[in-house]
């Protein structure tokens, strides 16, 4: 027992030392069976989830949560201030790397699982210490509590002010009344209070600027109410305001119309000559949609569905009008089925791609029959093999035949084995000899979940798993917001001299900010600045002078930052003072001779009012320099450039989730 106190662990064997031990722990509390899982790398919709422990609250929901995390699960989260407290007073680090490693560590809290986010890695954490040392506060001096508190004060930016407020505080802070005793132990017993207290600082912050957000919008609101109670009164069913082009024909009950993108749509539709081109829709069963090839090629790898023809679909769809069946209605009889002349595919869809059980015809002869995911052939399936109805049956894996298939007939609905053929074993879609002779017939569904990249510009590759980060509620993708405003650079390059024409402005995207300073941007490590040198000489611009890097900082929030006439300016919807990503930022333009001049510039831009369209205010952020390329940053504050109501930022994701295939051109306009 002595060996293991005396054992020697850094950070994370310490952490996941600790959360094995209080597994029982949890148990013995409430009969709750909370599982501990440490160190789990996160990214995508995940990050959304996080409670990062010592960083500013964004959002209500999120003070909530913190508060009661401290409060509940103080006896696992002492495990982590203990270490933070050994790394203070026995390594001694600089504060502006404590407080790296502090805004680094999270916590996502699921019923089933408490797990510890750590995203940083740098050399605080490859230090061991005894664990004896770090469970024992006996050295840990009053100034080692007062350097932590004073870093989670600045992370939350919390005034000195309000320090004094938190009784618990006062023997650390309050110089003219350090009556009370010093006591290290009293002081961690009463972190999870205290954190509380602070996190309640927080709150009355956010209620008073949401009190001050809701009197600016309550004029706003007012009229929109009386327009939605309107809507509201149109119809029993589920309705959408949707945009159009042109009514086609308008003869009730089946109404047709126009989108921008080509689709026409045929259902119940109302429509009013007051909200010209803005119309509620009841979606039946039996909607019918015509699609153009270049809005429907995307969906599916299958060539009788990628002609430069006209679509024809019938069946459920979504809000986009893209297929949508669910295999609780296939189960009911409703299937959805998508032609080109005498070519379809019958089945389950999801978000327009074939997911499901499903069939393709070509003609009236079934083609092939069996399992898809995303568009690909995934599962159990058959597939003819000649006219006279014979059919290979196995299994496949991202669209290619895995395994041992035998060749069935099928005949008035019913399967019979071929025994007169021989089974076939495939490997990676080839026909391959058998493995061994204990190769066995497979017929259970692969648990693969393929990747398709439906849309290639330039250097950026986008995969239906990405395409569904437009969704409302979703965090953007980094590849979406790199080829949307790539996009929009095209655009604007075709009907702009003074874009074609500016000698001085280089956009780094996040792929590259990426590369030049490493996925954790404010970590201070080594920047490759020969990637930035490069991302110059290819621009060939004359005289760069202005460098628009937008990226997303820590792999947790995407902003963008401008270096124009010896300044720095921080363009951030979830304002901050992101001191790490100036020093970062001075440090990689020093290098090539950048002069910059004191802190970041003061700039008010319009805030986000949630924890996930920070991707969307950055498009619009770096579409209104791509506009404006011929004015200055000052100038376009003074123009206003960078205030937009959230409604427009609705409406941009909107724009590009339902028209992401015609480059969300229309970003432009806003």
């Amino acid at each position: 027992m002595q060996s293991a106190i005396k054992e020697k662990v850094n950070f994370q064997e310490y952490v996941e030392w600790a959360f094995k031990e209080n597994t029982n722990t949890m148990k013995n509390q409430e009969e709750k069976d909370i599982q501990f899982h440490s160190y789990h790398e996160i990214d995508g919709e995940e990050m959304g989830q996080v409670l990062w422990l010592f960083r500013k609250c964004v959002s209500i929901s999120k003070i909530q949560k913190l508060k009661k995390l401290f409060l509940d699960y103080l006896f696992i989260l002492n495990h982590i201030i203990n270490f933070l407290l050994t790394i203070i007073h026995y390594s001694q680090p600089t504060k502006e790397q404590i407080s790296r490693l502090m805004k680094s560590i999270g916590i996502i809290q699921t019923e089933e699982e408490l797990q510890l986010v750590k995203l940083e890695n740098n050399e605080l954490l490859s230090i061991v210490y005894q664990k004896e040392v770090v469970q024992s506060l006996e050295k840990i001096t009053k100034e080692d509590f007062k350097t932590l508190f004073q870093i989670i004060f600045d992370l939350k930016d919390i005034s000195t002010e309000e320090i004094k407020k938190i009784s618990e505080l006062g023997m650390l802070f309050d110089q003219e009344n350090n009556k009370q005793e010093y006591q290290p132990s009293k002081l961690k017993q009463d972190f999870g209070i205290i954190m509380a207290n602070i996190i309640q600082i927080e709150k009355i912050e956010v209620d008073q600027k949401t009190l001050l957000q809701r009197s600016i919008k309550m004029e706003q609101r007012k009229k929109e109410k009386a327009y939605a109670k309107k809507l509201q009164d149109l119809s029993e069913h589920k309705q959408q305001i949707l945009k159009f082009s042109k009514l086609i024909y308008h003869q009730q009950p089946q109404r047709k119309l126009l989108l921008y993108d080509g689709t026409i749509i045929t259902a119940n539709i109302w429509y009013s000559k007051k909200d010209q081109y803005c119309v509620p829709i009841s979606l039946q069963i039996d909607t019918n949609v015509n699609y153009f090839s270049f809005r429907i090629e995307y969906l599916n790898d299958e060539d009788v569905l990628r002609q430069d023809q006209v679509l024809t679909y019938r069946g459920p769809v979504n809000d986009n009008f893209d297929p949508n069946v669910k295999k609780t209605q296939y189960d009911l009889g409703i299937k959805g089925e998508l032609s080109l002349q005498q070519n379809s595919y019958r089945g389950c869809f999801s978000d327009g791609l074939f997911d499901g059980i499903g069939s393709i015809y070509f003609g009236n002869k079934l083609y092939f029959d069996g399992e898809f995911k995303v568009g690909i052939k995934n599962g159990l399936g058959r597939e003819l093999q000649t006219n006279d109805g014979d059919y290979l049956e196995g299994n496949y894996e991202n669209g290619k035949k895995i395994g041992l298939f035998q060749h069935i007939q099928l005949h008035e609905g019913k399967r019979f084995l071929n025994p007169s053929k021989p089974h076939i074993c495939f490997q990676n879609g080839k026909e391959v000899k058998y493995l061994n002779q204990e190769f066995q017939l497979q017929k259970k569904r692969s648990n693969l979940n393929p990747n398709r990249y439906l849309l290639n510009f330039r250097d950026c590759g986008i995969n239906n798993y990405q395409l569904q980060s437009l969704q409302t509620g979703r965090w953007l993708n980094s590849s979406i917001i790199d080829l949307v405003i790539s996009q929009i650079q095209t655009l604007r390059q075709l009907i702009s001299n003074s874009y074609i024409n500016d000698q001085t402005t280089v956009f780094i995207n996040c792929s590259q900010s990426q590369d030049i300073f490493g996925s954790l941007i404010t970590k201070n490590e080594e920047i490759q600045t020969e990637v930035f040198k490069e991302i110059i000489d290819n621009s060939k611009k004359k005289q760069p002078s202005r460098f628009v890097f937008y990226l997303n900082l820590d792999r947790s929030h995407f902003l963008s930052v401008v270096y124009e006439n010896q300044h720095l300016y921080l363009i951030d919807s979830m304002k901050d003072k992101r001191a790490d990503l100036f020093y970062q930022m001075v440090k990689l333009l020093s290098h090539f001779n950048f002069t910059v001049y004191g802190f970041w510039q003061d700039l008010e831009v319009s805030q986000q009012y949630n924890s996930y369209d920070c991707g969307m205010f950055t498009i619009y952020y770096v579409s209104q320099i791509i506009k404006n390329i011929d004015l200055s940053i000052p100038q376009m504050i003074e123009k206003q450039c960078f205030n937009v109501q959230q409604s427009r930022i609705d409406y941009a994701r909107y724009l590009l989730a339902n028209r992401f295939f015609q480059l969300g051109i229309e970003l432009l306009d806003l």
